[in-house]
């Protein structure tokens, strides 16, 4: 049996049991660690939200949403890049479907300031007049769906949906 298994087989047996664990612990954090980059801790925010996302754990999702968000500006990466749109847009949504409208409209206006070129502008623009729908606020809602339509093109399922909402502000 060599030295080192010796020594191990003593610490682990006995009295030395209980001591093993921390012994193994600060071993494993004196050796050397491979630092982080800005983006791995971007894009590993960006999985864990995405995780919690998928799992309809939307409240859940958010502070590492805005973890993406936050490391991605704060390291001078392109806050504009996809993955931190993605981010910023799967955040605003997670307000929306936790029901809470005050945050989620702020969230997509907030998108569409920093993202006014994004492919998503045209699913902001409803997911907006939603918010406000859905909030109470059916005047502004309608104005919002109304410019959504002036400004951009729907395919028939959500333009159906579009007029569904619209229909029901104006019944409201």
């Amino acid at each position: 049996m060599s030295h080192a298994n010796q020594i191990c087989g003593r610490v682990l047996s006995g009295s030395w049991r209980r001591l093993a664990l921390p012994l193994l612990l600060l071993i494993g954090a004196a050796s050397p660690l491979r630092a982080i980059t800005p983006q791995e801790s971007v894009r590993d925010a960006r999985a864990r939200a995405s995780a919690s996302f998928s799992r309809g754990a939307f409240a859940a999702a958010i502070p590492d949403f805005e973890q993406a968000v936050q490391l991605a500006t704060a390291n001078s990466l392109d806050p504009s890049s996809e993955a931190a749109e993605r981010a910023d847009n799967e955040r605003a949504l997670c307000d929306l479907f936790t029901g809470n409208f005050g945050a989620a409209e702020q969230a997509f206006q907030s998108f569409v300031a920093r993202h006014p070129q994004s492919a998503r502008a045209a699913a902001t623009a409803v997911y907006l007049a939603d918010c406000q729908r859905l909030g109470g606020r059916t005047r502004e809602a309608i104005r919002s769906y109304t410019q959504a339509l002036q400004r951009f093109a729907f395919g028939p399922d959500l333009l159906t949906d579009i007029e569904a909402s619209l229909a029901q502000c104006w019944l409201a």
